[in-house]
């Protein structure tokens, strides 16, 4: 556990103030209404766009927190009796104390990156791990600037693995969340249109970011099959260890796929060696996941042949795809979740729990971030997901009725209100609704 004092001497040009330099720092708090129940916290005044955490140092100092993070300018006079560490930039500092954190941990460190895919990967892989290993994972999708921080804060120093996730959305972040990680292992899972505005749709440009995140990494996990990934992997990492998986037959680790009872069957080929599992999904996405894990742990030398029927056991995510049973003899599936391509057409393959009565129906809104013939794109992955019936909400989404064959039915409607107002939820009967 840190003190006040130790980690006040990160920052050694700060006027702080600590009148008790000894008082414990356990846990770090960036929401004053959460402070109650995080004993031994440091506050941390974090500005953003539309709030000054500086607002609510009273409010955390009432629910009993005593130590603060804030700003050099801030007025220190409210609570003379509390503890300040005063820096010019408090989300910098905040950085600087997951690193040092980082820094006193001794484990294997797993980053995952990647516009898809990072959060299934990560807990898939920590389902495969935590029953007879050490591991820890970051919550959530805590993937962000201030996400991966507290991620990397909470790492126990004791544990063996630890697997932290990464995202970026803009030039110049990935630099960051790489000096706080620090990762023996990169995992990048996969390159999508995900964020795509934040690097003016420049693939390339984003893919390089990206790969910052391996800069220091001994090994690097990666899809083959996708050649603008494996190119830029191969020349950015020679002499480092490389472990790829490839549905094609072009990786260290290669795989085929069929379906049985409910379950992917994936059988895969290694030089001499074959060996197969099952997981309770369908479609290329989850496959390609179990892949990632798959290859990640031979890359940290565990065996995987004492996990094999641990894939079968993996879970849903709950942020994604949750089927409910409806009325009517429906089945609704909840996909909240970033409207990219990728992520669609993972949703999509969901539809195939359908049974042979059942009717598969699309409800879709405006893309977020449409560029030119994007429906035209969406319009070929409905027709090949089977999709029965499509009901376009929004003004430009409905572009895609003109573009459906004539056995697929389609309703469009401008908003939702709309929808409700003319009847459009009433007709619904045996369908799978995604």
């Amino acid at each position: 556990m840190y003190t006040a004092s130790s980690l006040a001497s990160l920052f050694p040009t700060g006027n702080h103030e600590l009148p008790f330099p000894q008082s414990p720092v356990q846990n770090i708090c960036i929401d004053s209404r959460k402070a109650a129940w995080q004993p031994n916290a440091i506050f941390l005044a974090l500005q953003g766009a539309r709030i000054d955490g500086h607002r609510y140092v009273q409010d955390a100092y009432s629910h009993g927190v005593r130590t603060f993070l804030i700003r050099d300018d801030a007025d220190l006079s409210s609570f003379p009796e509390a503890n300040y560490i005063c820096v010019p930039n408090v989300l910098e500092a905040f950085h600087a104390l997951a690193k040092h954190h980082r820094e006193q941990y001794k484990g294997t460190v797993i980053a995952i990156t990647g516009s898809n895919g990072k959060t299934w990967v990560k807990e898939w892989l920590y389902m495969l791990m935590f029953k007879d290993l050490s591991v820890y994972r970051s919550p959530g999708s805590y993937n962000s600037q201030v996400g991966v921080p507290l991620s990397v804060w909470n790492i126990p120093l004791d544990s063996k693995y630890a697997i932290i996730e990464a995202g970026i959305s803009a030039p110049g972040e990935m630099e960051k969340l790489e000096k706080i990680i620090q990762p023996e292992v990169l995992v990048f899972t996969h390159l999508g249109d995900a964020h795509d505005e934040g690097f003016n749709d420049d693939q390339k440009l984003k893919l390089k970011e990206k790969l910052i995140l391996g800069k220091n990494a001994s090994t690097i996990v990666f899809p083959v099959d996708e050649i603008i990934v494996k190119d830029k992997i191969q020349k950015s990492f020679s002499g480092r260890k490389l472990i790829s998986w490839s549905l094609s037959g072009k990786g260290d680790i290669n795989a085929e796929t069929s379906k049985v009872e409910g379950f992917s069957l994936i059988k895969i080929h290694q030089k001499e060696n074959s060996i197969e599992y099952k997981i309770p999904f369908s479609g290329t996405v989850p496959i390609n996941n179990s892949l990632a894990c798959f290859a990640t742990l031979q890359a940290l030398n565990i065996s995987v042949e004492e996990r094999l029927h641990a894939f079968e056991e993996l879970q849903p995510i709950d942020m994604r795809l949750k089927a409910e049973l409806g009325i009517q003899g429906c089945v609704l599936i909840n996909d909240s979740y970033s409207l990219d391509l990728d992520s669609l057409q993972f949703a999509l393959d969901s539809l195939d729990i359908a049974g042979p009565t059942q009717r598969k129906t699309l409800i879709l809104s405006d893309h977020a971030h449409g560029r030119p013939r994007i429906y035209r794109d969406i319009a070929g992955m409905i027709v090949g997901a089977g999709v029965d019936k499509l009901i376009c909400v929004g003004q430009e989404v409905s572009e895609l009725v003109e573009l459906m064959p004539a056995e697929i039915e389609c309703k469009a409607y401008a908003d939702v209100d709309d929808l409700i107002r003319l009847g459009g939820m009433a007709d619904f009967h045996d369908e799978v609704i995604l």
